[in-house]
């Protein structure tokens, strides 16, 4: 059980395997047929999604949430760095359990993994959720019609603010931006005592708007639009 500061969470203790078959550990919060897949940032591992601000108003949301180990981290197998094979699997696992919609949350380089992982799907996810991405794929071309929405996150003055902002002009997707002033990067933006419950507000109604649409609902509020 996770103590998550209103209540505690069920985890389950699951694996994954990546698509070239490494062995990832992760966390399952169960919760109903729309899934978030939370994809961590270099320097930290799925132990930093525990107590982060957004897990427990998406799980009380109804969303499954899981949290898989990158290549490398914890006792998850190592490999070469194409992180988004580790993204690429833990969507098919997904898939595999009879989730409905996925979206993806990756911060920083698990933002990258995430969009080079869209590159590769066949079929557009549900969303995508990108906090203070740190990379991009070689071609924004390569992400047309791989989601159905897609939401930005980052700090003004941040490490990687210019990436930010690239992704924000060139990402081929119905987009949603806001940004925070200061320097707050990726996971320390999202836990953060003053801006974190604005950004858990922004990712929370973001869902909701999924949830609560239709696989053929119109995405035009979503695109350019900036907070």
């Amino acid at each position: 059980m996770i103590k998550t500061g209103k209540s505690e969470l069920a985890v389950i203790r699951t694996h994954v395997f990546s698509s070239d078959r490494l062995f990832l550990e992760a966390d399952l919060y169960e919760g109903g047929c729309d899934w978030l897949i939370l994809i961590h940032g270099k320097a930290y591992d799925k132990e930093v999604w525990k107590h982060s601000l957004i897990l427990h108003p998406i799980v009380q949301a109804g969303w499954s949430v899981l949290a898989p180990n990158l290549r490398g981290y914890g006792a998850s197998e190592s490999g070469d760095s194409f992180y988004e094979k580790d993204v690429l699997g833990a969507i098919q696992f997904a898939e595999t359990h009879k989730a409905e919609r996925v979206v993806i949350l990756g911060a920083s380089m698990g933002g990258t993994a995430a969009l080079k992982a869209l590159a590769q799907l066949e079929q557009p996810l549900a969303g995508v959720i990108l906090v203070s991405p740190a990379g991009h794929p070689d071609s924004f071309s390569q992400l047309t019609n791989k989601a159905k929405r897609a939401l930005l996150l980052y700090s003004d003055d941040e490490a990687y603010a210019d990436n930010c902002r690239l992704v924000r002009e060139q990402l081929p997707l119905p987009l949603a931006t806001h940004t925070w002033p200061g320097r707050l990067h990726a996971h320390q933006l999202l836990d953060d005592p003053s801006y974190g419950p604005e950004v858990t507000n922004w990712i929370v109604r973001f869902l909701a708007s999924i949830a609560a649409s239709s696989q053929t609902d119109d995405n035009q509020s979503y695109t350019n639009t900036q907070g």
